[in-house]
């Protein structure tokens, strides 16, 4: 069991790091960019996880709090909206909604996760 959950840190450590590599987010609704640096990741650990925003959605695995990880390409209304392109992993909002429905928040019209909210439980 203890392995068990010290791969899904693991893997959640790689997800997160992923995340604040890709710091800039362009706002399509106020045309400006904003930036979420590394100073600031502390502040910040929301990550666009919206389905709608993702296409070649693979499963990775089940964690142990029983969400799904999975990698997949951003499509191009994630490119659009927040200049996401390229592979990534995580959960998908809509599933951990579900599940944890206090990480989950919507901005811009698209789903956000709190990845400190689900890991940590």
């Amino acid at each position: 069991m203890k392995s068990m959950l010290l791969n899904s840190t693991f893997l959640v450590s790689i997800i997160l790091l992923s995340y604040v590599s890709s710091a800039r987010i362009k706002s399509s609704i106020r045309g400006e960019e904003e930036d979420y640096s590394e100073k600031d990741q502390d502040k910040y650990h929301s990550y666009y996880s919206d389905i709608r925003l993702k296409t070649d959605i693979e499963l990775i695995t089940k964690l142990d709090n029983g969400l799904n990880l999975y990698k997949w390409r951003w499509n191009e209304i994630a490119l659009e909206h927040f200049g996401k392109t390229g592979y990534s992993q995580g959960v998908i909002a809509q599933e951990v909604q579900k599940v944890f429905p206090e990480a989950v928040s919507e901005s811009h019209g698209f789903f956000q996760v709190d990845y400190n909210m689900i890991f940590n439980k």
